[in-house]
């Protein structure tokens, strides 16, 4: 079929390719000026972005002077390439490499699932499903490594799919080992989890595969991707080991990869096993409801989806094997983030997207759609009231609904914690219309996608304006809510770092209990960090001053202190439930 016949065949679709491309460049590029950088990771991985820069150690770089072994260095390159073109402190360059590979995302997923199935409506339910996950939307705007890890999982994936199924590919190997040595760049050995249970499967898990088993294996012989990804990484290892040492390989290997699955670490946010569970009827709502009736659908032929010699078949199955192993593999972690669990986000789109296709013949029974829309109206009713409630928690005496179920849920006000009051009585312009209109895009959007799920006929203008809507209650939390929380959770901090900016040069700069990267970044005072207020007087010379960045509450504990040491201890400024102050230790 000659190109222009092909257009007019799909015009429909293309445009609806374009529709959505302009949304996604509307949820993922703009308002990034709205609001700053949000703690811990945003400041930390700009922060340390910077400090490449300015040190020039490009292998990998430092955050407050120490070497951050954390994570590898391709996020920091991408951000630092932006910042030499946009400023150290713009905004845009620092979620730049997100923003761009998550519309890449959108974009590849697209393109690979017609590639592999020949099927535009699959493909474009997949990207659409994707580009609408609120999770997949949070590392799509933040200045960390996730939506560039999410990227090359994608490709990795995508290609190792082609690479077992089909033709064979000359420059499969090649390709795919190129992939996941970018991946690895990107965060590491987690970006080989996915196609390697895909390809685990496939090897081994297809029934036709039991007697030439061999001769698929060949087709991906892991040894020789390994050795593809081994030759791709060494000169930047060399690199590495030549101004670094081997420092990197033991802290990123043993401490944040084997302790943190097996040992935990302080920041885990849930030890319960079912944690990731919450995370996805959150962070993929509203299609996640869709995963029950999608698993009934392959359960009874997935064995032989995967022994078919197409991989658009296979395709359904695989996505879910990836999803379903990722949030199996970190609910075993002893450490859990909410954005672990991000590959899994393309999974279920691969999934769901092959549901969809298929959907005149599959409709959804009732008993996932009621959950779906009651779970949808509760998110409604608690995003759309919470713009009232924060302007009425400024008050010492909240008034109408807020007061009275203060009341009834026997909860005193203002509360007893000292942080938790100062950062809720701030005087804030929370713009409650924006929250009542996205609580009311969530609900009709809740509504409209559980009505096409349960109809036979004519469900898909309600499925997409379902998606529309859902899209734009997106686009509102971007504009409203998130600049909210930044206004309530950073904004304080961001004003103490102003008044650090203008510090004398070599001042003693101090962060008592506190662990905020965003100071750091704003301020560009390297600091030192300490644990309690009696270890403060001695980090200070004799006849010095220092500038103790605090939680207001541990102010007069530290007074209590350099009265004890003949010191003096002066509030500059507190805000926010926290304080910056001038300590001054006298010569004894």
């Amino acid at each position: 079929m000659s190109p222009t016949l092909w257009i007019k065949k799909h015009g429909q679709e293309l445009w609806v390719l374009l529709a959505l491309m302009l949304g996604v460049v509307a949820l993922f590029g703009f308002g990034h000026s709205r609001y700053g950088l949000f703690d811990v990771d945003e400041a930390i991985f700009t922060r340390a972005s910077i400090e490449m820069i300015e040190t020039g150690t490009w292998s990998m770089p430092s955050y407050n002077g120490e070497p951050r072994y954390h994570k590898p260095p391709l996020i920091y390159w991408m951000q630092a390439a932006a910042m030499e073109v946009l400023g150290e402190q713009s905004l845009l360059a620092a979620r730049l490499p997100s923003t761009v590979f998550s519309i890449a995302t959108i974009l590849l997923l697209v393109w690979g699932v017609f590639k592999i199935t020949g099927k535009i409506r699959q493909a474009l339910w997949s990207g659409s499903i994707l580009a609408s996950s609120l999770g997949f939307l949070v590392i799509g705007r933040a200045a960390t490594a996730d939506a560039v890890l999410l990227f090359f999982v994608t490709a990795t994936t995508l290609a190792t799919i082609r690479l077992l199924y089909g033709k064979p590919w000359p420059w499969g190997k090649l390709c795919v080992g190129v992939l996941a040595a970018l991946g690895f760049l990107a965060k590491g050995p987690i970006a080989w989890l996915v196609p390697g249970l895909i390809g685990f499967f496939v090897i081994f898990g297809r029934a036709d595969t039991r007697k030439n088993w061999k001769k698929v294996w060949h087709r991906a012989d892991p040894t020789e991707l390994l050795l593809v990804v081994i030759a791709c990484l060494t000169p930047w290892i060399v690199w590495l080991v030549s101004q670094r040492g081997w420092g990197f390989f033991y802290e990123f290997i043993v401490v944040h990869n084997l302790q943190r699955f097996g040992g935990g670490l302080s920041n885990t946010q849930s030890d319960s096993p079912f944690y990731y569970l919450v995370v996805m009827v959150v962070g993929m709502f509203p299609l996640i409801f869709m995963l029950p009736a999608v698993v009934m659908w392959l359960r009874k032929d997935w064995r032989k989806r995967l022994a078919s010699q197409k991989a658009g078949d296979a395709l359904p199955v695989l996505g879910l094997i990836g999803a379903l192993g990722v949030i199996v593999f970190f609910s075993f972690s002893a450490t859990k983030l909410a954005h672990y669990i991000v590959p899994a986000y393309m999974g279920f789109a691969l999934a769901f997207g092959a549901y969809l296709e298929r959907f005149p013949r599959m409709k959804l029974p009732t008993w996932p759609r009621i959950p779906m829309v009651l779970w949808g109206l509760l998110m409604a009713g608690v995003v759309g009231g919470l713009g009232w409630t924060l302007v009425q928690l400024q008050e010492m005496r909240p008034r109408g609904w807020v007061g009275y179920m203060l009341t009834w849920m026997n909860v005193s006000w203002p509360p007893e914690d000292s942080l938790l009051r100062e950062v809720l009585m701030q005087p804030v312009e929370v713009p409650w219309m924006g929250f009542i209109l996205t609580g009311v895009l969530m609900g009709v959007a809740a509504v409209m996608i559980g009505h096409a799920l349960g109809v036979a006929r004519g469900w898909r203008p309600w499925l997409m304006s379902g998606l529309c809507v859902w899209l734009l209650a997106l686009i509102m939390v971007v504009q409203s809510v998130v600049p909210t929380v930044w206004a309530y959770t950073q904004a304080p901090l961001a004003t103490l770092a102003s008044r650090m900016v203008g510090a004398p040069e070599g001042m003693p700069i101090i962060h008592l209990g506190l662990h905020k990267p965003s100071v750091l970044y704003l301020s560009g005072k390297p600091f030192l960090k300490l644990e309690r207020a009696l270890q403060v007087p001695a980090a200070i010379p004799e006849g010095r001053r220092a500038l103790v960045l605090t939680e207001s509450a541990d102010v007069p504990a530290l007074k209590q202190e350099f009265l004890v040491r003949s010191g003096t201890v002066t509030p500059q400024i507190c805000t926010g439930g926290y304080c910056l102050v001038l300590v001054d230790r006298v010569k004894e």
